[in-house]
């Protein structure tokens, strides 16, 4: 199941208890107004200082994604962050534009959205999957660059490397796994493949299994491929680590047990989800017949 780092924010910041997320009925460069918000019993300092980020078109067609703090409450000098009897949220700057009506918005009263965003995407990539690089080789060579794929970063995760004869895909050729390879760390940077030198056809390619972290296409509207409730777990162990150490401190204690709970919930999603291989022994680094 594909899961954006938007769901991904709104539904974490939902299940905290900071986010609130709604749509805009009338906006002025220093407000919003969202009749769902009106409560007369609600208090005025109910959004202090919160966070709301909006996202718009303006009327080029310019995409707007803009994050303001709500203003404090002053009643001496008659200042409001938010009135419960109109709905309405001021902002302590102004918008760049006026954002039209049906402009989705989010508050959030905890953590700045931005810095939520870099919380979720660290989160997902402790989910890690299998991964297939397609490496063309050529008549032995002994050496393959890996460092252009800038996300593998340690040799362990290279977990196999086998030769397919001329495939049409992955799936319709013979894998023969290499009688002998490892992969070595390059003095200016990235990874290094080493094999045994082989006579190979056009056609032929090194099929070099690896793990590879979640989150490519976490910021996309497609979205990341992966389970949300494992996505979820991860993300909410991140949140609340974050919040015992930026969090209110009446709160540090109760939220060093959700994350403990949460730390939890994260490994048995990943006893679910995480690849699993074959570990492959590797004697020396010396090739043997």
């Amino acid at each position: 199941m594909a899961i954006t780092l938007t769901q991904l924010r709104r539904e974490v910041g939902q299940d905290i208890g900071e986010c609130v997320v709604g749509t805009v009925d009338l906006a002025s460069t220093a407000s919003l107004q969202d009749d769902d918000l009106i409560d007369l019993d609600a208090n005025d300092t109910e959004y202090d200082h919160a966070w709301v980020r909006c996202y718009w078109e303006d009327g080029s067609g310019t995409l707007y994604d803009e994050t303001r703090r709500v203003r404090v409450t002053d009643v001496d000098t008659g200042v409001k962050g938010y009135d419960p009897a109109t709905g309405s949220i001021y902002v302590s700057r102004n918008w760049s534009y006026v954002m039209p009506a049906n402009t989705q918005y989010e508050l959030h009263k905890l953590i700045d959205p931005v810095q939520l965003d870099r919380l979720l995407t660290n989160a997902v990539q402790r989910c890690q999957h299998l991964y297939l690089l397609a490496l063309t080789p050529a008549s032995n060579q002994l050496v393959y660059d890996l460092s252009s794929y800038t996300w593998l970063t340690s040799p362990a995760q290279v977990v196999d490397v086998v030769y397919a004869h001329q495939p049409t895909d992955t799936d319709d050729a013979r894998h023969y796994p290499l009688r002998w390879w490892y992969v070595h760390r390059k003095s200016g940077g990235g990874l290094e493949l080493h094999t045994r030198a082989q006579s190979v056809t056009s056609g032929d390619k090194l099929y070099v299994h690896v793990i590879r972290p979640h989150g490519d296409y976490l910021g996309t509207d497609d979205g990341e491929d992966i389970d949300e409730r494992w996505a979820k777990a991860a993300a909410l162990n991140e949140v609340y680590m974050y919040l015992v150490h930026n969090g209110p401190a009446e709160d540090t204690e109760r939220y060093k047990a959700l994350a403990r709970l949460y730390a939890a919930r994260f490994t048995e999603q990943s006893r679910k989800h995480a690849p699993r291989f074959r570990a492959i022994p590797r004697h020396s680094d010396e090739p043997r017949d």
